[in-house]
């Protein structure tokens, strides 16, 4: 058996050398575990004297029993990305002399470094933006477009809901065709040019984890958002604490769009995602109907919200055998669901 926890990170840039262009590869590697135990057999680093001996295995299907203890050290959660991911693996591997070895691997998902919200500054307080812009050019200037949104507090859990409030004053002489909020994963990757000893570089990747959209207006209206609800899929925390060269940040952008013009109103509002719930949320006088010894209500686990994909690594070949699809598992605390057990139990 062969167990690895790793973190990998790496890309490909073209780069101008005159009248040629030559690509510049860039990778970064942080390694957690990497471990092998013989479960049949004997192995001949630690024996020299087996590697003469002739091991034969029966026909037939034999079960050989297991087990592995992860290190006992900060480790990130299981994270799959476009330019890098952090990965935990076991393969078996039967190893034959003189023939290919036969192998398959399975992933599995670890929590890695819990991100209490409880310990995050100002977890409760809301966050606001807004901003003004004038979409026309001055021979034809009118009003400009006002526009103001705010969260209901700063930090969350996968399975609770962000409150969304927001207020749009249109004094243009464009209409306004919808408005619309998102969530949006930016994932910074660091990586070093050429290898581990090249220059540090890094490149962000953004992408919409989930949305919600509305109506707009006609030009000289109006639009209003009043606490308006999305709930947060299963997602790998903030900053992905315990990995050093993958970091994750998290925005609720709320965009106005203008009609016949790229010009749209964007306002970019900085959330936290943890895996540890605020504890006052779950309190008594917070939930009215909640009993006193309910205790604090425990997560569920889900897939990642962007569903399972094909896995390869670079050690993979051919004679790799089983399903290499994978889907990082998160804690995913379903906010409604646990107010309607709770209330039921009174």
């Amino acid at each position: 058996m062969h167990y690895v926890g790793k973190a990998s990170v790496s890309w490909t840039e073209e780069e101008s050398r005159g009248k040629q262009k030559i690509l510049i590869y860039y990778s970064a590697l942080e390694s957690y575990f990497d471990d092998h135990h013989f479960i049949w057999g004997e192995d001949p680093r630690r024996n020299p004297a087996s590697s003469d001996k002739k091991l034969k295995l029966p026909a037939g299907i034999h079960r050989f029993p297991f087990s592995y203890t992860l290190p006992q050290k900060p480790m990130p959660c299981s994270f799959e990305g476009e330019l890098g991911n952090v990965r935990y693996s076991i393969k078996a591997i039967i190893e034959r002399p003189w023939k290919y070895h036969h192998s398959t691997k399975k992933l599995f998902s670890v929590g890695g470094v819990p991100y209490d919200l409880n310990k995050e500054h100002h977890a409760l307080t809301p966050i606001r933006c807004e901003d003004h812009k004038t979409v026309c050019c001055l021979c034809c200037a009118t009003g400009p477009i006002s526009l103001s949104a705010s969260t209901d507090r700063k930090a969350y859990v996968p399975g609770e809901s962000v409150s969304i409030s927001a207020f749009l004053e249109n004094n243009s002489n464009r209409n306004i065709h919808s408005t619309e909020a998102e969530l949006i994963q930016s994932v910074t990757y660091i990586a070093y040019r050429g290898g581990h000893y090249g220059v540090r570089h890094s490149r962000t990747i953004s992408h919409v984890v989930t949305s919600l959209k509305s109506e707009g207006c006609d030009r000289g209206g109006t639009v209003t958002w009043n606490d308006k609800k999305f709930k947060l899929p299963p997602t790998p925390p903030t900053g992905l604490h315990g990995c050093y060269f993958i970091n994750i940040n998290y925005f609720i952008k709320f965009t106005a769009d203008v009609v016949a013009t790229p010009f749209d109103m964007d306002l970019m509002l900085p959330i936290v995602i943890g895996n540890i719930p605020l504890h006052c949320l779950y309190r008594e006088e917070e939930l009215t109907s909640t009993p006193s010894d309910a205790g604090f209500p425990r997560p569920t686990y889900k897939h990642v919200y962007s569903g399972s994909a094909e896995v390869h690594d670079k050690d993979d070949d051919e004679y790799m055998y089983g399903d290499r699809h994978f889907a990082p598992v998160y804690s995913y605390y379903d906010w409604h669901d646990m107010v309607t057990q709770l209330t039921s139990k009174k």
